[in-house]
């Protein structure tokens, strides 16, 4: 197997390959007839059909080898409790039917065909929250190299659930994987295998409110159905960048905390006393909504932010009420000094 990365139009290989490749494209000097002869006798053959997989003998494991190209995190959605991610996915397989001698025809070595041509393995994403079938879009590139090695590099959006454990918010880190599977062959006809165990980077675009500390990339058996079907497993491991939720949320809380404890020495007679114990409160009020509004409504794993404003909610409302029992008594005492 070739170790490879991927590139947005197709892959940059290492460098025994690159050379091979290099060659390849010096020779391909062929006319347009004989590229035409190629399309002609192959895929426009009865011998060919691309609903089945492209071995001379189908007793054979057909080996799908892959890659991911992740460009950038999208989103990772709190509420919803969803992960999106840009990349391309950079499949090989070797095709044993559309194979040619490239000395018969010109020294072409290779052809792009439409990829609608050509078996291509239908893969389905298990934990996606769109469409359930993948690459559908029939102009990602495809290209056949005349010893029947096909690359074919789709891409696009993976919108996928993630089930986050926010205890730690805004200081967490969360685990989300795109969980790929392939449809309609059992794993003793079609199995997926990487020569890499992580996601290439090479074109990442850093992410403002994430920072990928960990990726990995496996090909395990997933039991489907009665049935063992080889899937694809792209995991991510983020962390959360806190810095503006720390200036904007957390901070501004501390120093209510801070605050609510200066009502005791306010003087009884200023008259602030009372509204001064409700302001604190209020504006903590309008925090714990506000925090509500950013996180999933799941008790399974309550953040220790909501729980520290709830007490500090709590301690707020018995200063409010301590105070107008001081105020009361004061007032006690003047009228009884009076009487």
């Amino acid at each position: 197997m070739y170790t490879f990365h991927l590139f947005p139009y197709g892959y940059v290989y290492k460098l025994p390959t690159l050379l091979a490749l290099l060659v390849i494209s010096a020779c391909n000097g062929g006319t347009y007839s004989q590229r035409k002869s190629i399309y002609d006798t192959l895929l426009t053959s009865s011998n060919y059909n691309p609903t089945m997989r492209p071995l001379l003998n189908q007793s054979d494991i057909l080996y799908v080898n892959n890659i991911f190209e992740l460009v950038s995190i999208v989103e990772v959605n709190d509420v919803v409790e969803s992960f999106e991610c840009n990349g391309f996915l950079g499949l090989r397989w070797f095709d044993q039917i559309l194979t040619w001698n490239a000395s018969d025809y010109g020294g072409e070595a290779s052809i792009s065909p439409d990829v609608k041509d050509v078996f291509r393995p239908r893969m389905v994403m298990l934990n996606t929250l769109g469409d359930r079938d993948l690459f559908e879009d029939d102009n990602a590139p495809l290209m056949v190299l005349s010893n029947g090695l096909i690359t074919w590099t789709p891409g696009g959006i993976f919108p996928a659930s993630c089930k986050l454990d926010l205890t730690k918010y805004p200081f967490d880190v969360q685990t989300c994987a795109i969980h790929m599977i392939v449809m309609n062959y059992m794993v003793e006809e079609l199995q997926f295998v990487s020569d890499e165990s992580n996601v290439s980077m090479s074109f990442f675009t850093e992410n403002g409110q994430w920072e990928i500390i960990g990726h990995r990339l496996t090909t395990p058996t997933k039991y489907v159905r009665g049935q063992n079907m080889s899937s694809i497993l792209i995991s991510f491991q983020l962390k959360r960048k806190p810095v503006f939720l720390v200036i904007s949320i957390i901070l501004p809380i501390v120093f209510l905390s801070l605050l609510n404890l200066l009502v005791f020495l306010i003087p009884v007679d200023s008259g602030e006393k009372i509204s001064y114990g409700i302001t604190v409160l209020l504006a903590l009020t309008v925090f714990l909504s506000t925090m509500s509004g950013m996180l999933p409504r799941s008790s399974e794993s309550m953040p220790l932010i909501i729980t520290y404003i709830f007490i500090l909610m709590v301690i707020s409302v018995l200063t409010v009420v301590a105070s107008i029992i001081i105020v009361r008594l004061h007032h006690l005492e003047e009228v009884c000094e009076i009487i």
